[in-house]
């Protein structure tokens, strides 16, 4: 790196390579109504878009939380592409592949899509109140972690305490910001029924499975290349909807 040799994701370039963008939600909670596409295909250097419709067929959800992996998380479907309602403002909807990334950028202009806003939950409090709306489908409420810690006898000790404090903390929104961002590049040999997905990640292996599971393939026809990374941070694991759209493109 410090010698200028690093050979990050944005440094790979492959033969006949096209350029994507993601159409993502402008609701925090809505039913997509409708999809038109027509005007960005006739763009010069337009070469697909790929909707919802062509993508939930032919993938399996992505689980959040990894069934066994803790007996207090409570794993839901996530699908590569919203099954009909989006759920967050900036959820990708669909992708386009286009020649350049200028023309990629001018296809999302040119697409519209209809909306059925619906109430949304903007904090834990309003979430977890009675007849608050369900994000995610097939919830029966919107708790996805909960457990009780406690050792002992912890009713007597609180009876016995000098001095008993409550009180709730709040902790405010953070993220991680690496100076390279989230990225995937990724190419399909048919011949050889072989995917091959460069992306800035730090759990390759963990990525091939995911990316069979999703794409059900096997995973000895999945390799995943992990580049240098300029940055981690814990953003860069596994299972992110745009790597998996890219590799169905």
């Amino acid at each position: 790196m410090v010698r200028g040799r690093g050979r990050f994701l944005d440094d790979i370039k492959l033969p006949g390579m096209c350029y994507a963008a993601f159409v993502r939600s402008l609701h925090a909670h809505a039913y997509i109504t409708g999809i038109h596409v027509d005007e960005a295909l006739k763009i010069p250097g337009a070469i697909a878009v790929i909707t919802p419709e062509e993508v939930l067929p032919h993938v399996e959800p992505v689980r959040p939380a990894a069934p066994g992996s803790s007996d207090f998380a409570r794993p839901y479907d996530r699908y590569p592409v919203p099954p009909g309602k989006v759920v967050f403002v900036g959820e990708p909807i669909l992708v386009v592949a286009a020649e350049t990334p200028h023309i990629a950028e001018d296809m999302l202009d040119a697409i519209t899509i209809d909306y059925e806003p619906i109430e949304a939950v903007t904090d834990v409090d309003q979430s977890l109140a009675p007849g608050a709306p369900t994000l995610h489908q097939g919830m029966a409420d919107n708790i996805v972690f909960f457990r009780e810690f406690g050792g002992g006898d912890t009713d007597k000790a609180f009876q016995q305490a000098d001095l008993v404090l409550e009180k709730t903390f709040n902790f405010p929104r953070q993220t991680a910001v690496p100076l390279e961002g989230r990225g995937v590049i990724a190419s399909y040999d048919r011949g050889q029924d072989h995917l091959t997905v460069w992306t800035s990640t730090r759990a390759p292996h963990q990525s091939r499975s995911v990316f069979a599971t999703v794409m059900r393939l096997p995973e000895y026809g999945v390799r995943v290349i992990g580049p240098d990374t300029g940055g981690e941070f814990g953003i860069k694991g596994t299972g992110y909807p745009e790597a998996i759209m890219l590799s169905f493109l």
